[in-house]
C-alpha cells in the first residue's frame, strides 16, 4: 500500500506540473523562435480542445517499477498573446481508468496549439546545423495541407502536424529517463471561444513564499486521511508575463526533496487564482465533453471547483486574495489533499 501512494502521489505530482509543460517544449531545445505575428484568431479567451491517451512508467531503484496509462481530454486556454508568443492554462481530464483532472497549469501555447508553418520550414532547411548539436530534425508534407516536424534531443522527441493556417492538429511526445518514461498523443476535437480576463498584474499572493501538507484520504477502505508529503514553493522572480518560482516537495519515503523551476501567469500560478477570475460565475464550460469549471461562495473564501462527467474532481479554496488554502481531487480510489501549512 505505501508503494503504490507513494507512486501516486509522484504520479499526481508529475500530472500537474510536469506532464503539463510537456507541450511548452521545456525538455527539449527552444527551436520555435516565435519570431513571426500572432494570427488575430489566437487571443485571450480561446480555447482548444483535443482527445489525448498517455502514460508514464517509474523505475525506482530497488522497487518494483509502476506505471500508469490514461485516456481523456487536453484543454489548452488562451490567457496573453505578448511578444509573438502565446500564454495560456492547460488542464488534463481523464475518464479512464478512473475520473481525474489535474489543476490548470500555465504554460507557453507556442509549439502546442499553433506554430506559423514558417517556424517549421526554417527548422527543417537548417537540419544540418542542428544535427550538429546533437539535435535531430525530420519533417515535411503530410498529406494536403497538412506540415509535420519531428525534433529528437537526447531520449525526448516531439512531434506536431500542422494544418496550413498554424492550428496543431495533432501532437506526439515521448521522454526516456533512467528512473521511467512517458509518451503522450493528442488529437484535435475543435475550438471555441469564451471569455476571459486580460489581467496583466499580477495579484499579491504570486510574490509569496508558501508550504503545503499533502495527505491521502482513503474514503472505501480504511477511511483513514494519512500524511503523504510535503511542498513548498518560494517566488524567485517575475519577467512579464511570466514568474518563476522553485517547487521543492517530497513523499514518504524519499530520502531527499525534490527541486524544479515551475512557473505562474497573472491568471493564475501553483498557489494563488486571481481575484478577478475567482469573481466569475463560470470560468468554463465544454458541453461535449461534459466538463465545466465554476466559483462557489460569496465573500471571504472561494471554491473554485472543475466537474467532469457529473463528478466534482477538483476542489480549489482561494481566500480572498487568491491564495490557495486547500486543493483535493480523487485519483485511483484516494482523494489527494493538499493543505496549507499556517
Amino acid at each position: 500500500m505505501v508503494r503504490k501512494l507513494t507512486f501516486l502521489l509522484i504520479f499526481v505530482i508529475f500530472s500537474s506540473i510536469s506532464i503539463c509543460q510537456i507541450p511548452s517544449l521545456s525538455n527539449i531545445p527552444q527551436l520555435f523562435k516565435g519570431k513571426y505575428p500572432i494570427p488575430s484568431w489566437i487571443k485571450p479567451g480561446l480555447v482548444t480542445v483535443y482527445e489525448m491517451e498517455g502514460g508514464t512508467r517509474t523505475l525506482p531503484t530497488g522497487q518494483e517499477s509502476s506505471a500508469f496509462y490514461g485516456k481523456g481530454y487536453a484543454v489548452f486556454i488562451v490567457t496573453q498573446v505578448e511578444n509573438n508568443l502565446i500564454y495560456g492554462l492547460t488542464l488534463f481530464a481523464y475518464d479512464y481508468p478512473g475520473i481525474m483532472v489535474t489543476p490548470p497549469n500555465p504554460m507557453i501555447l507556442y509549439g502546442s496549439i499553433y506554430v506559423d508553418p514558417r517556424d517549421i520550414q526554417e527548422i527543417l532547411s537548417q537540419r544540418e546545423e542542428y544535427e550538429r548539436q546533437g539535435i535531430i530534425v525530420k519533417g515535411g508534407q503530410y498529406g494536403e495541407g497538412i506540415r509535420w516536424v519531428n525534433i529528437t534531443y537526447k531520449s525526448t522527441s516531439y512531434t506536431i502536424f500542422i494544418s496550413e493556417d498554424g492550428k496543431a492538429q495533432k501532437f506526439l511526445f515521448s521522454e526516456k529517463q533512467e528512473n521511467g518514461s512517458s509518451v503522450i498523443n493528442m488529437q484535435l476535437m475543435g475550438l471555441f471561444y469564451t471569455n476571459c480576463p486580460e489581467i496583466e498584474d499580477f495579484p499579491e499572493a504570486a510574490r509569496e513564499n508558501h508550504s503545503y501538507e499533502i495527505y491521502s484520504y482513503d474514503p472505501f477502505y480504511t477511511g483513514l486521511t494519512t500524511p503523504a508529503g510535503r511542498e513548498t514553493i518560494e517566488f524567485q522572480n517575475i519577467q512579464k508575463p511570466i514568474a518563476s518560482y522553485r517547487l521543492s516537495y517530497y513523499t514518504a519515503d524519499m530520502m531527499v526533496p525534490i527541486s524544479q523551476t515551475i512557473n505562474g501567469l497573472p491568471l493564475l500560478g501553483p498557489h494563488y487564482i486571481h481575484p478577478e477570475l475567482l469573481n466569475k460565475d463560470t470560468i468554463l464550460e465544454i458541453p461535449e465533453i461534459n466538463l465545466s469549471w465554476v466559483n462557489e461562495g460569496e465573500d471571504g473564501e472561494i471554491d473554485s471547483i472543475i466537474y467532469f462527467n457529473g463528478q466534482e474532481s477538483l476542489r480549489i479554496n482561494c481566500d480572498q486574495r487568491g491564495l490557495v488554502t486547500r486543493m483535493q481531487y480523487p485519483f485511483s480510489g484516494f482523494i489527494i489533499i493538499t493543505q496549507l501549512e499556517r
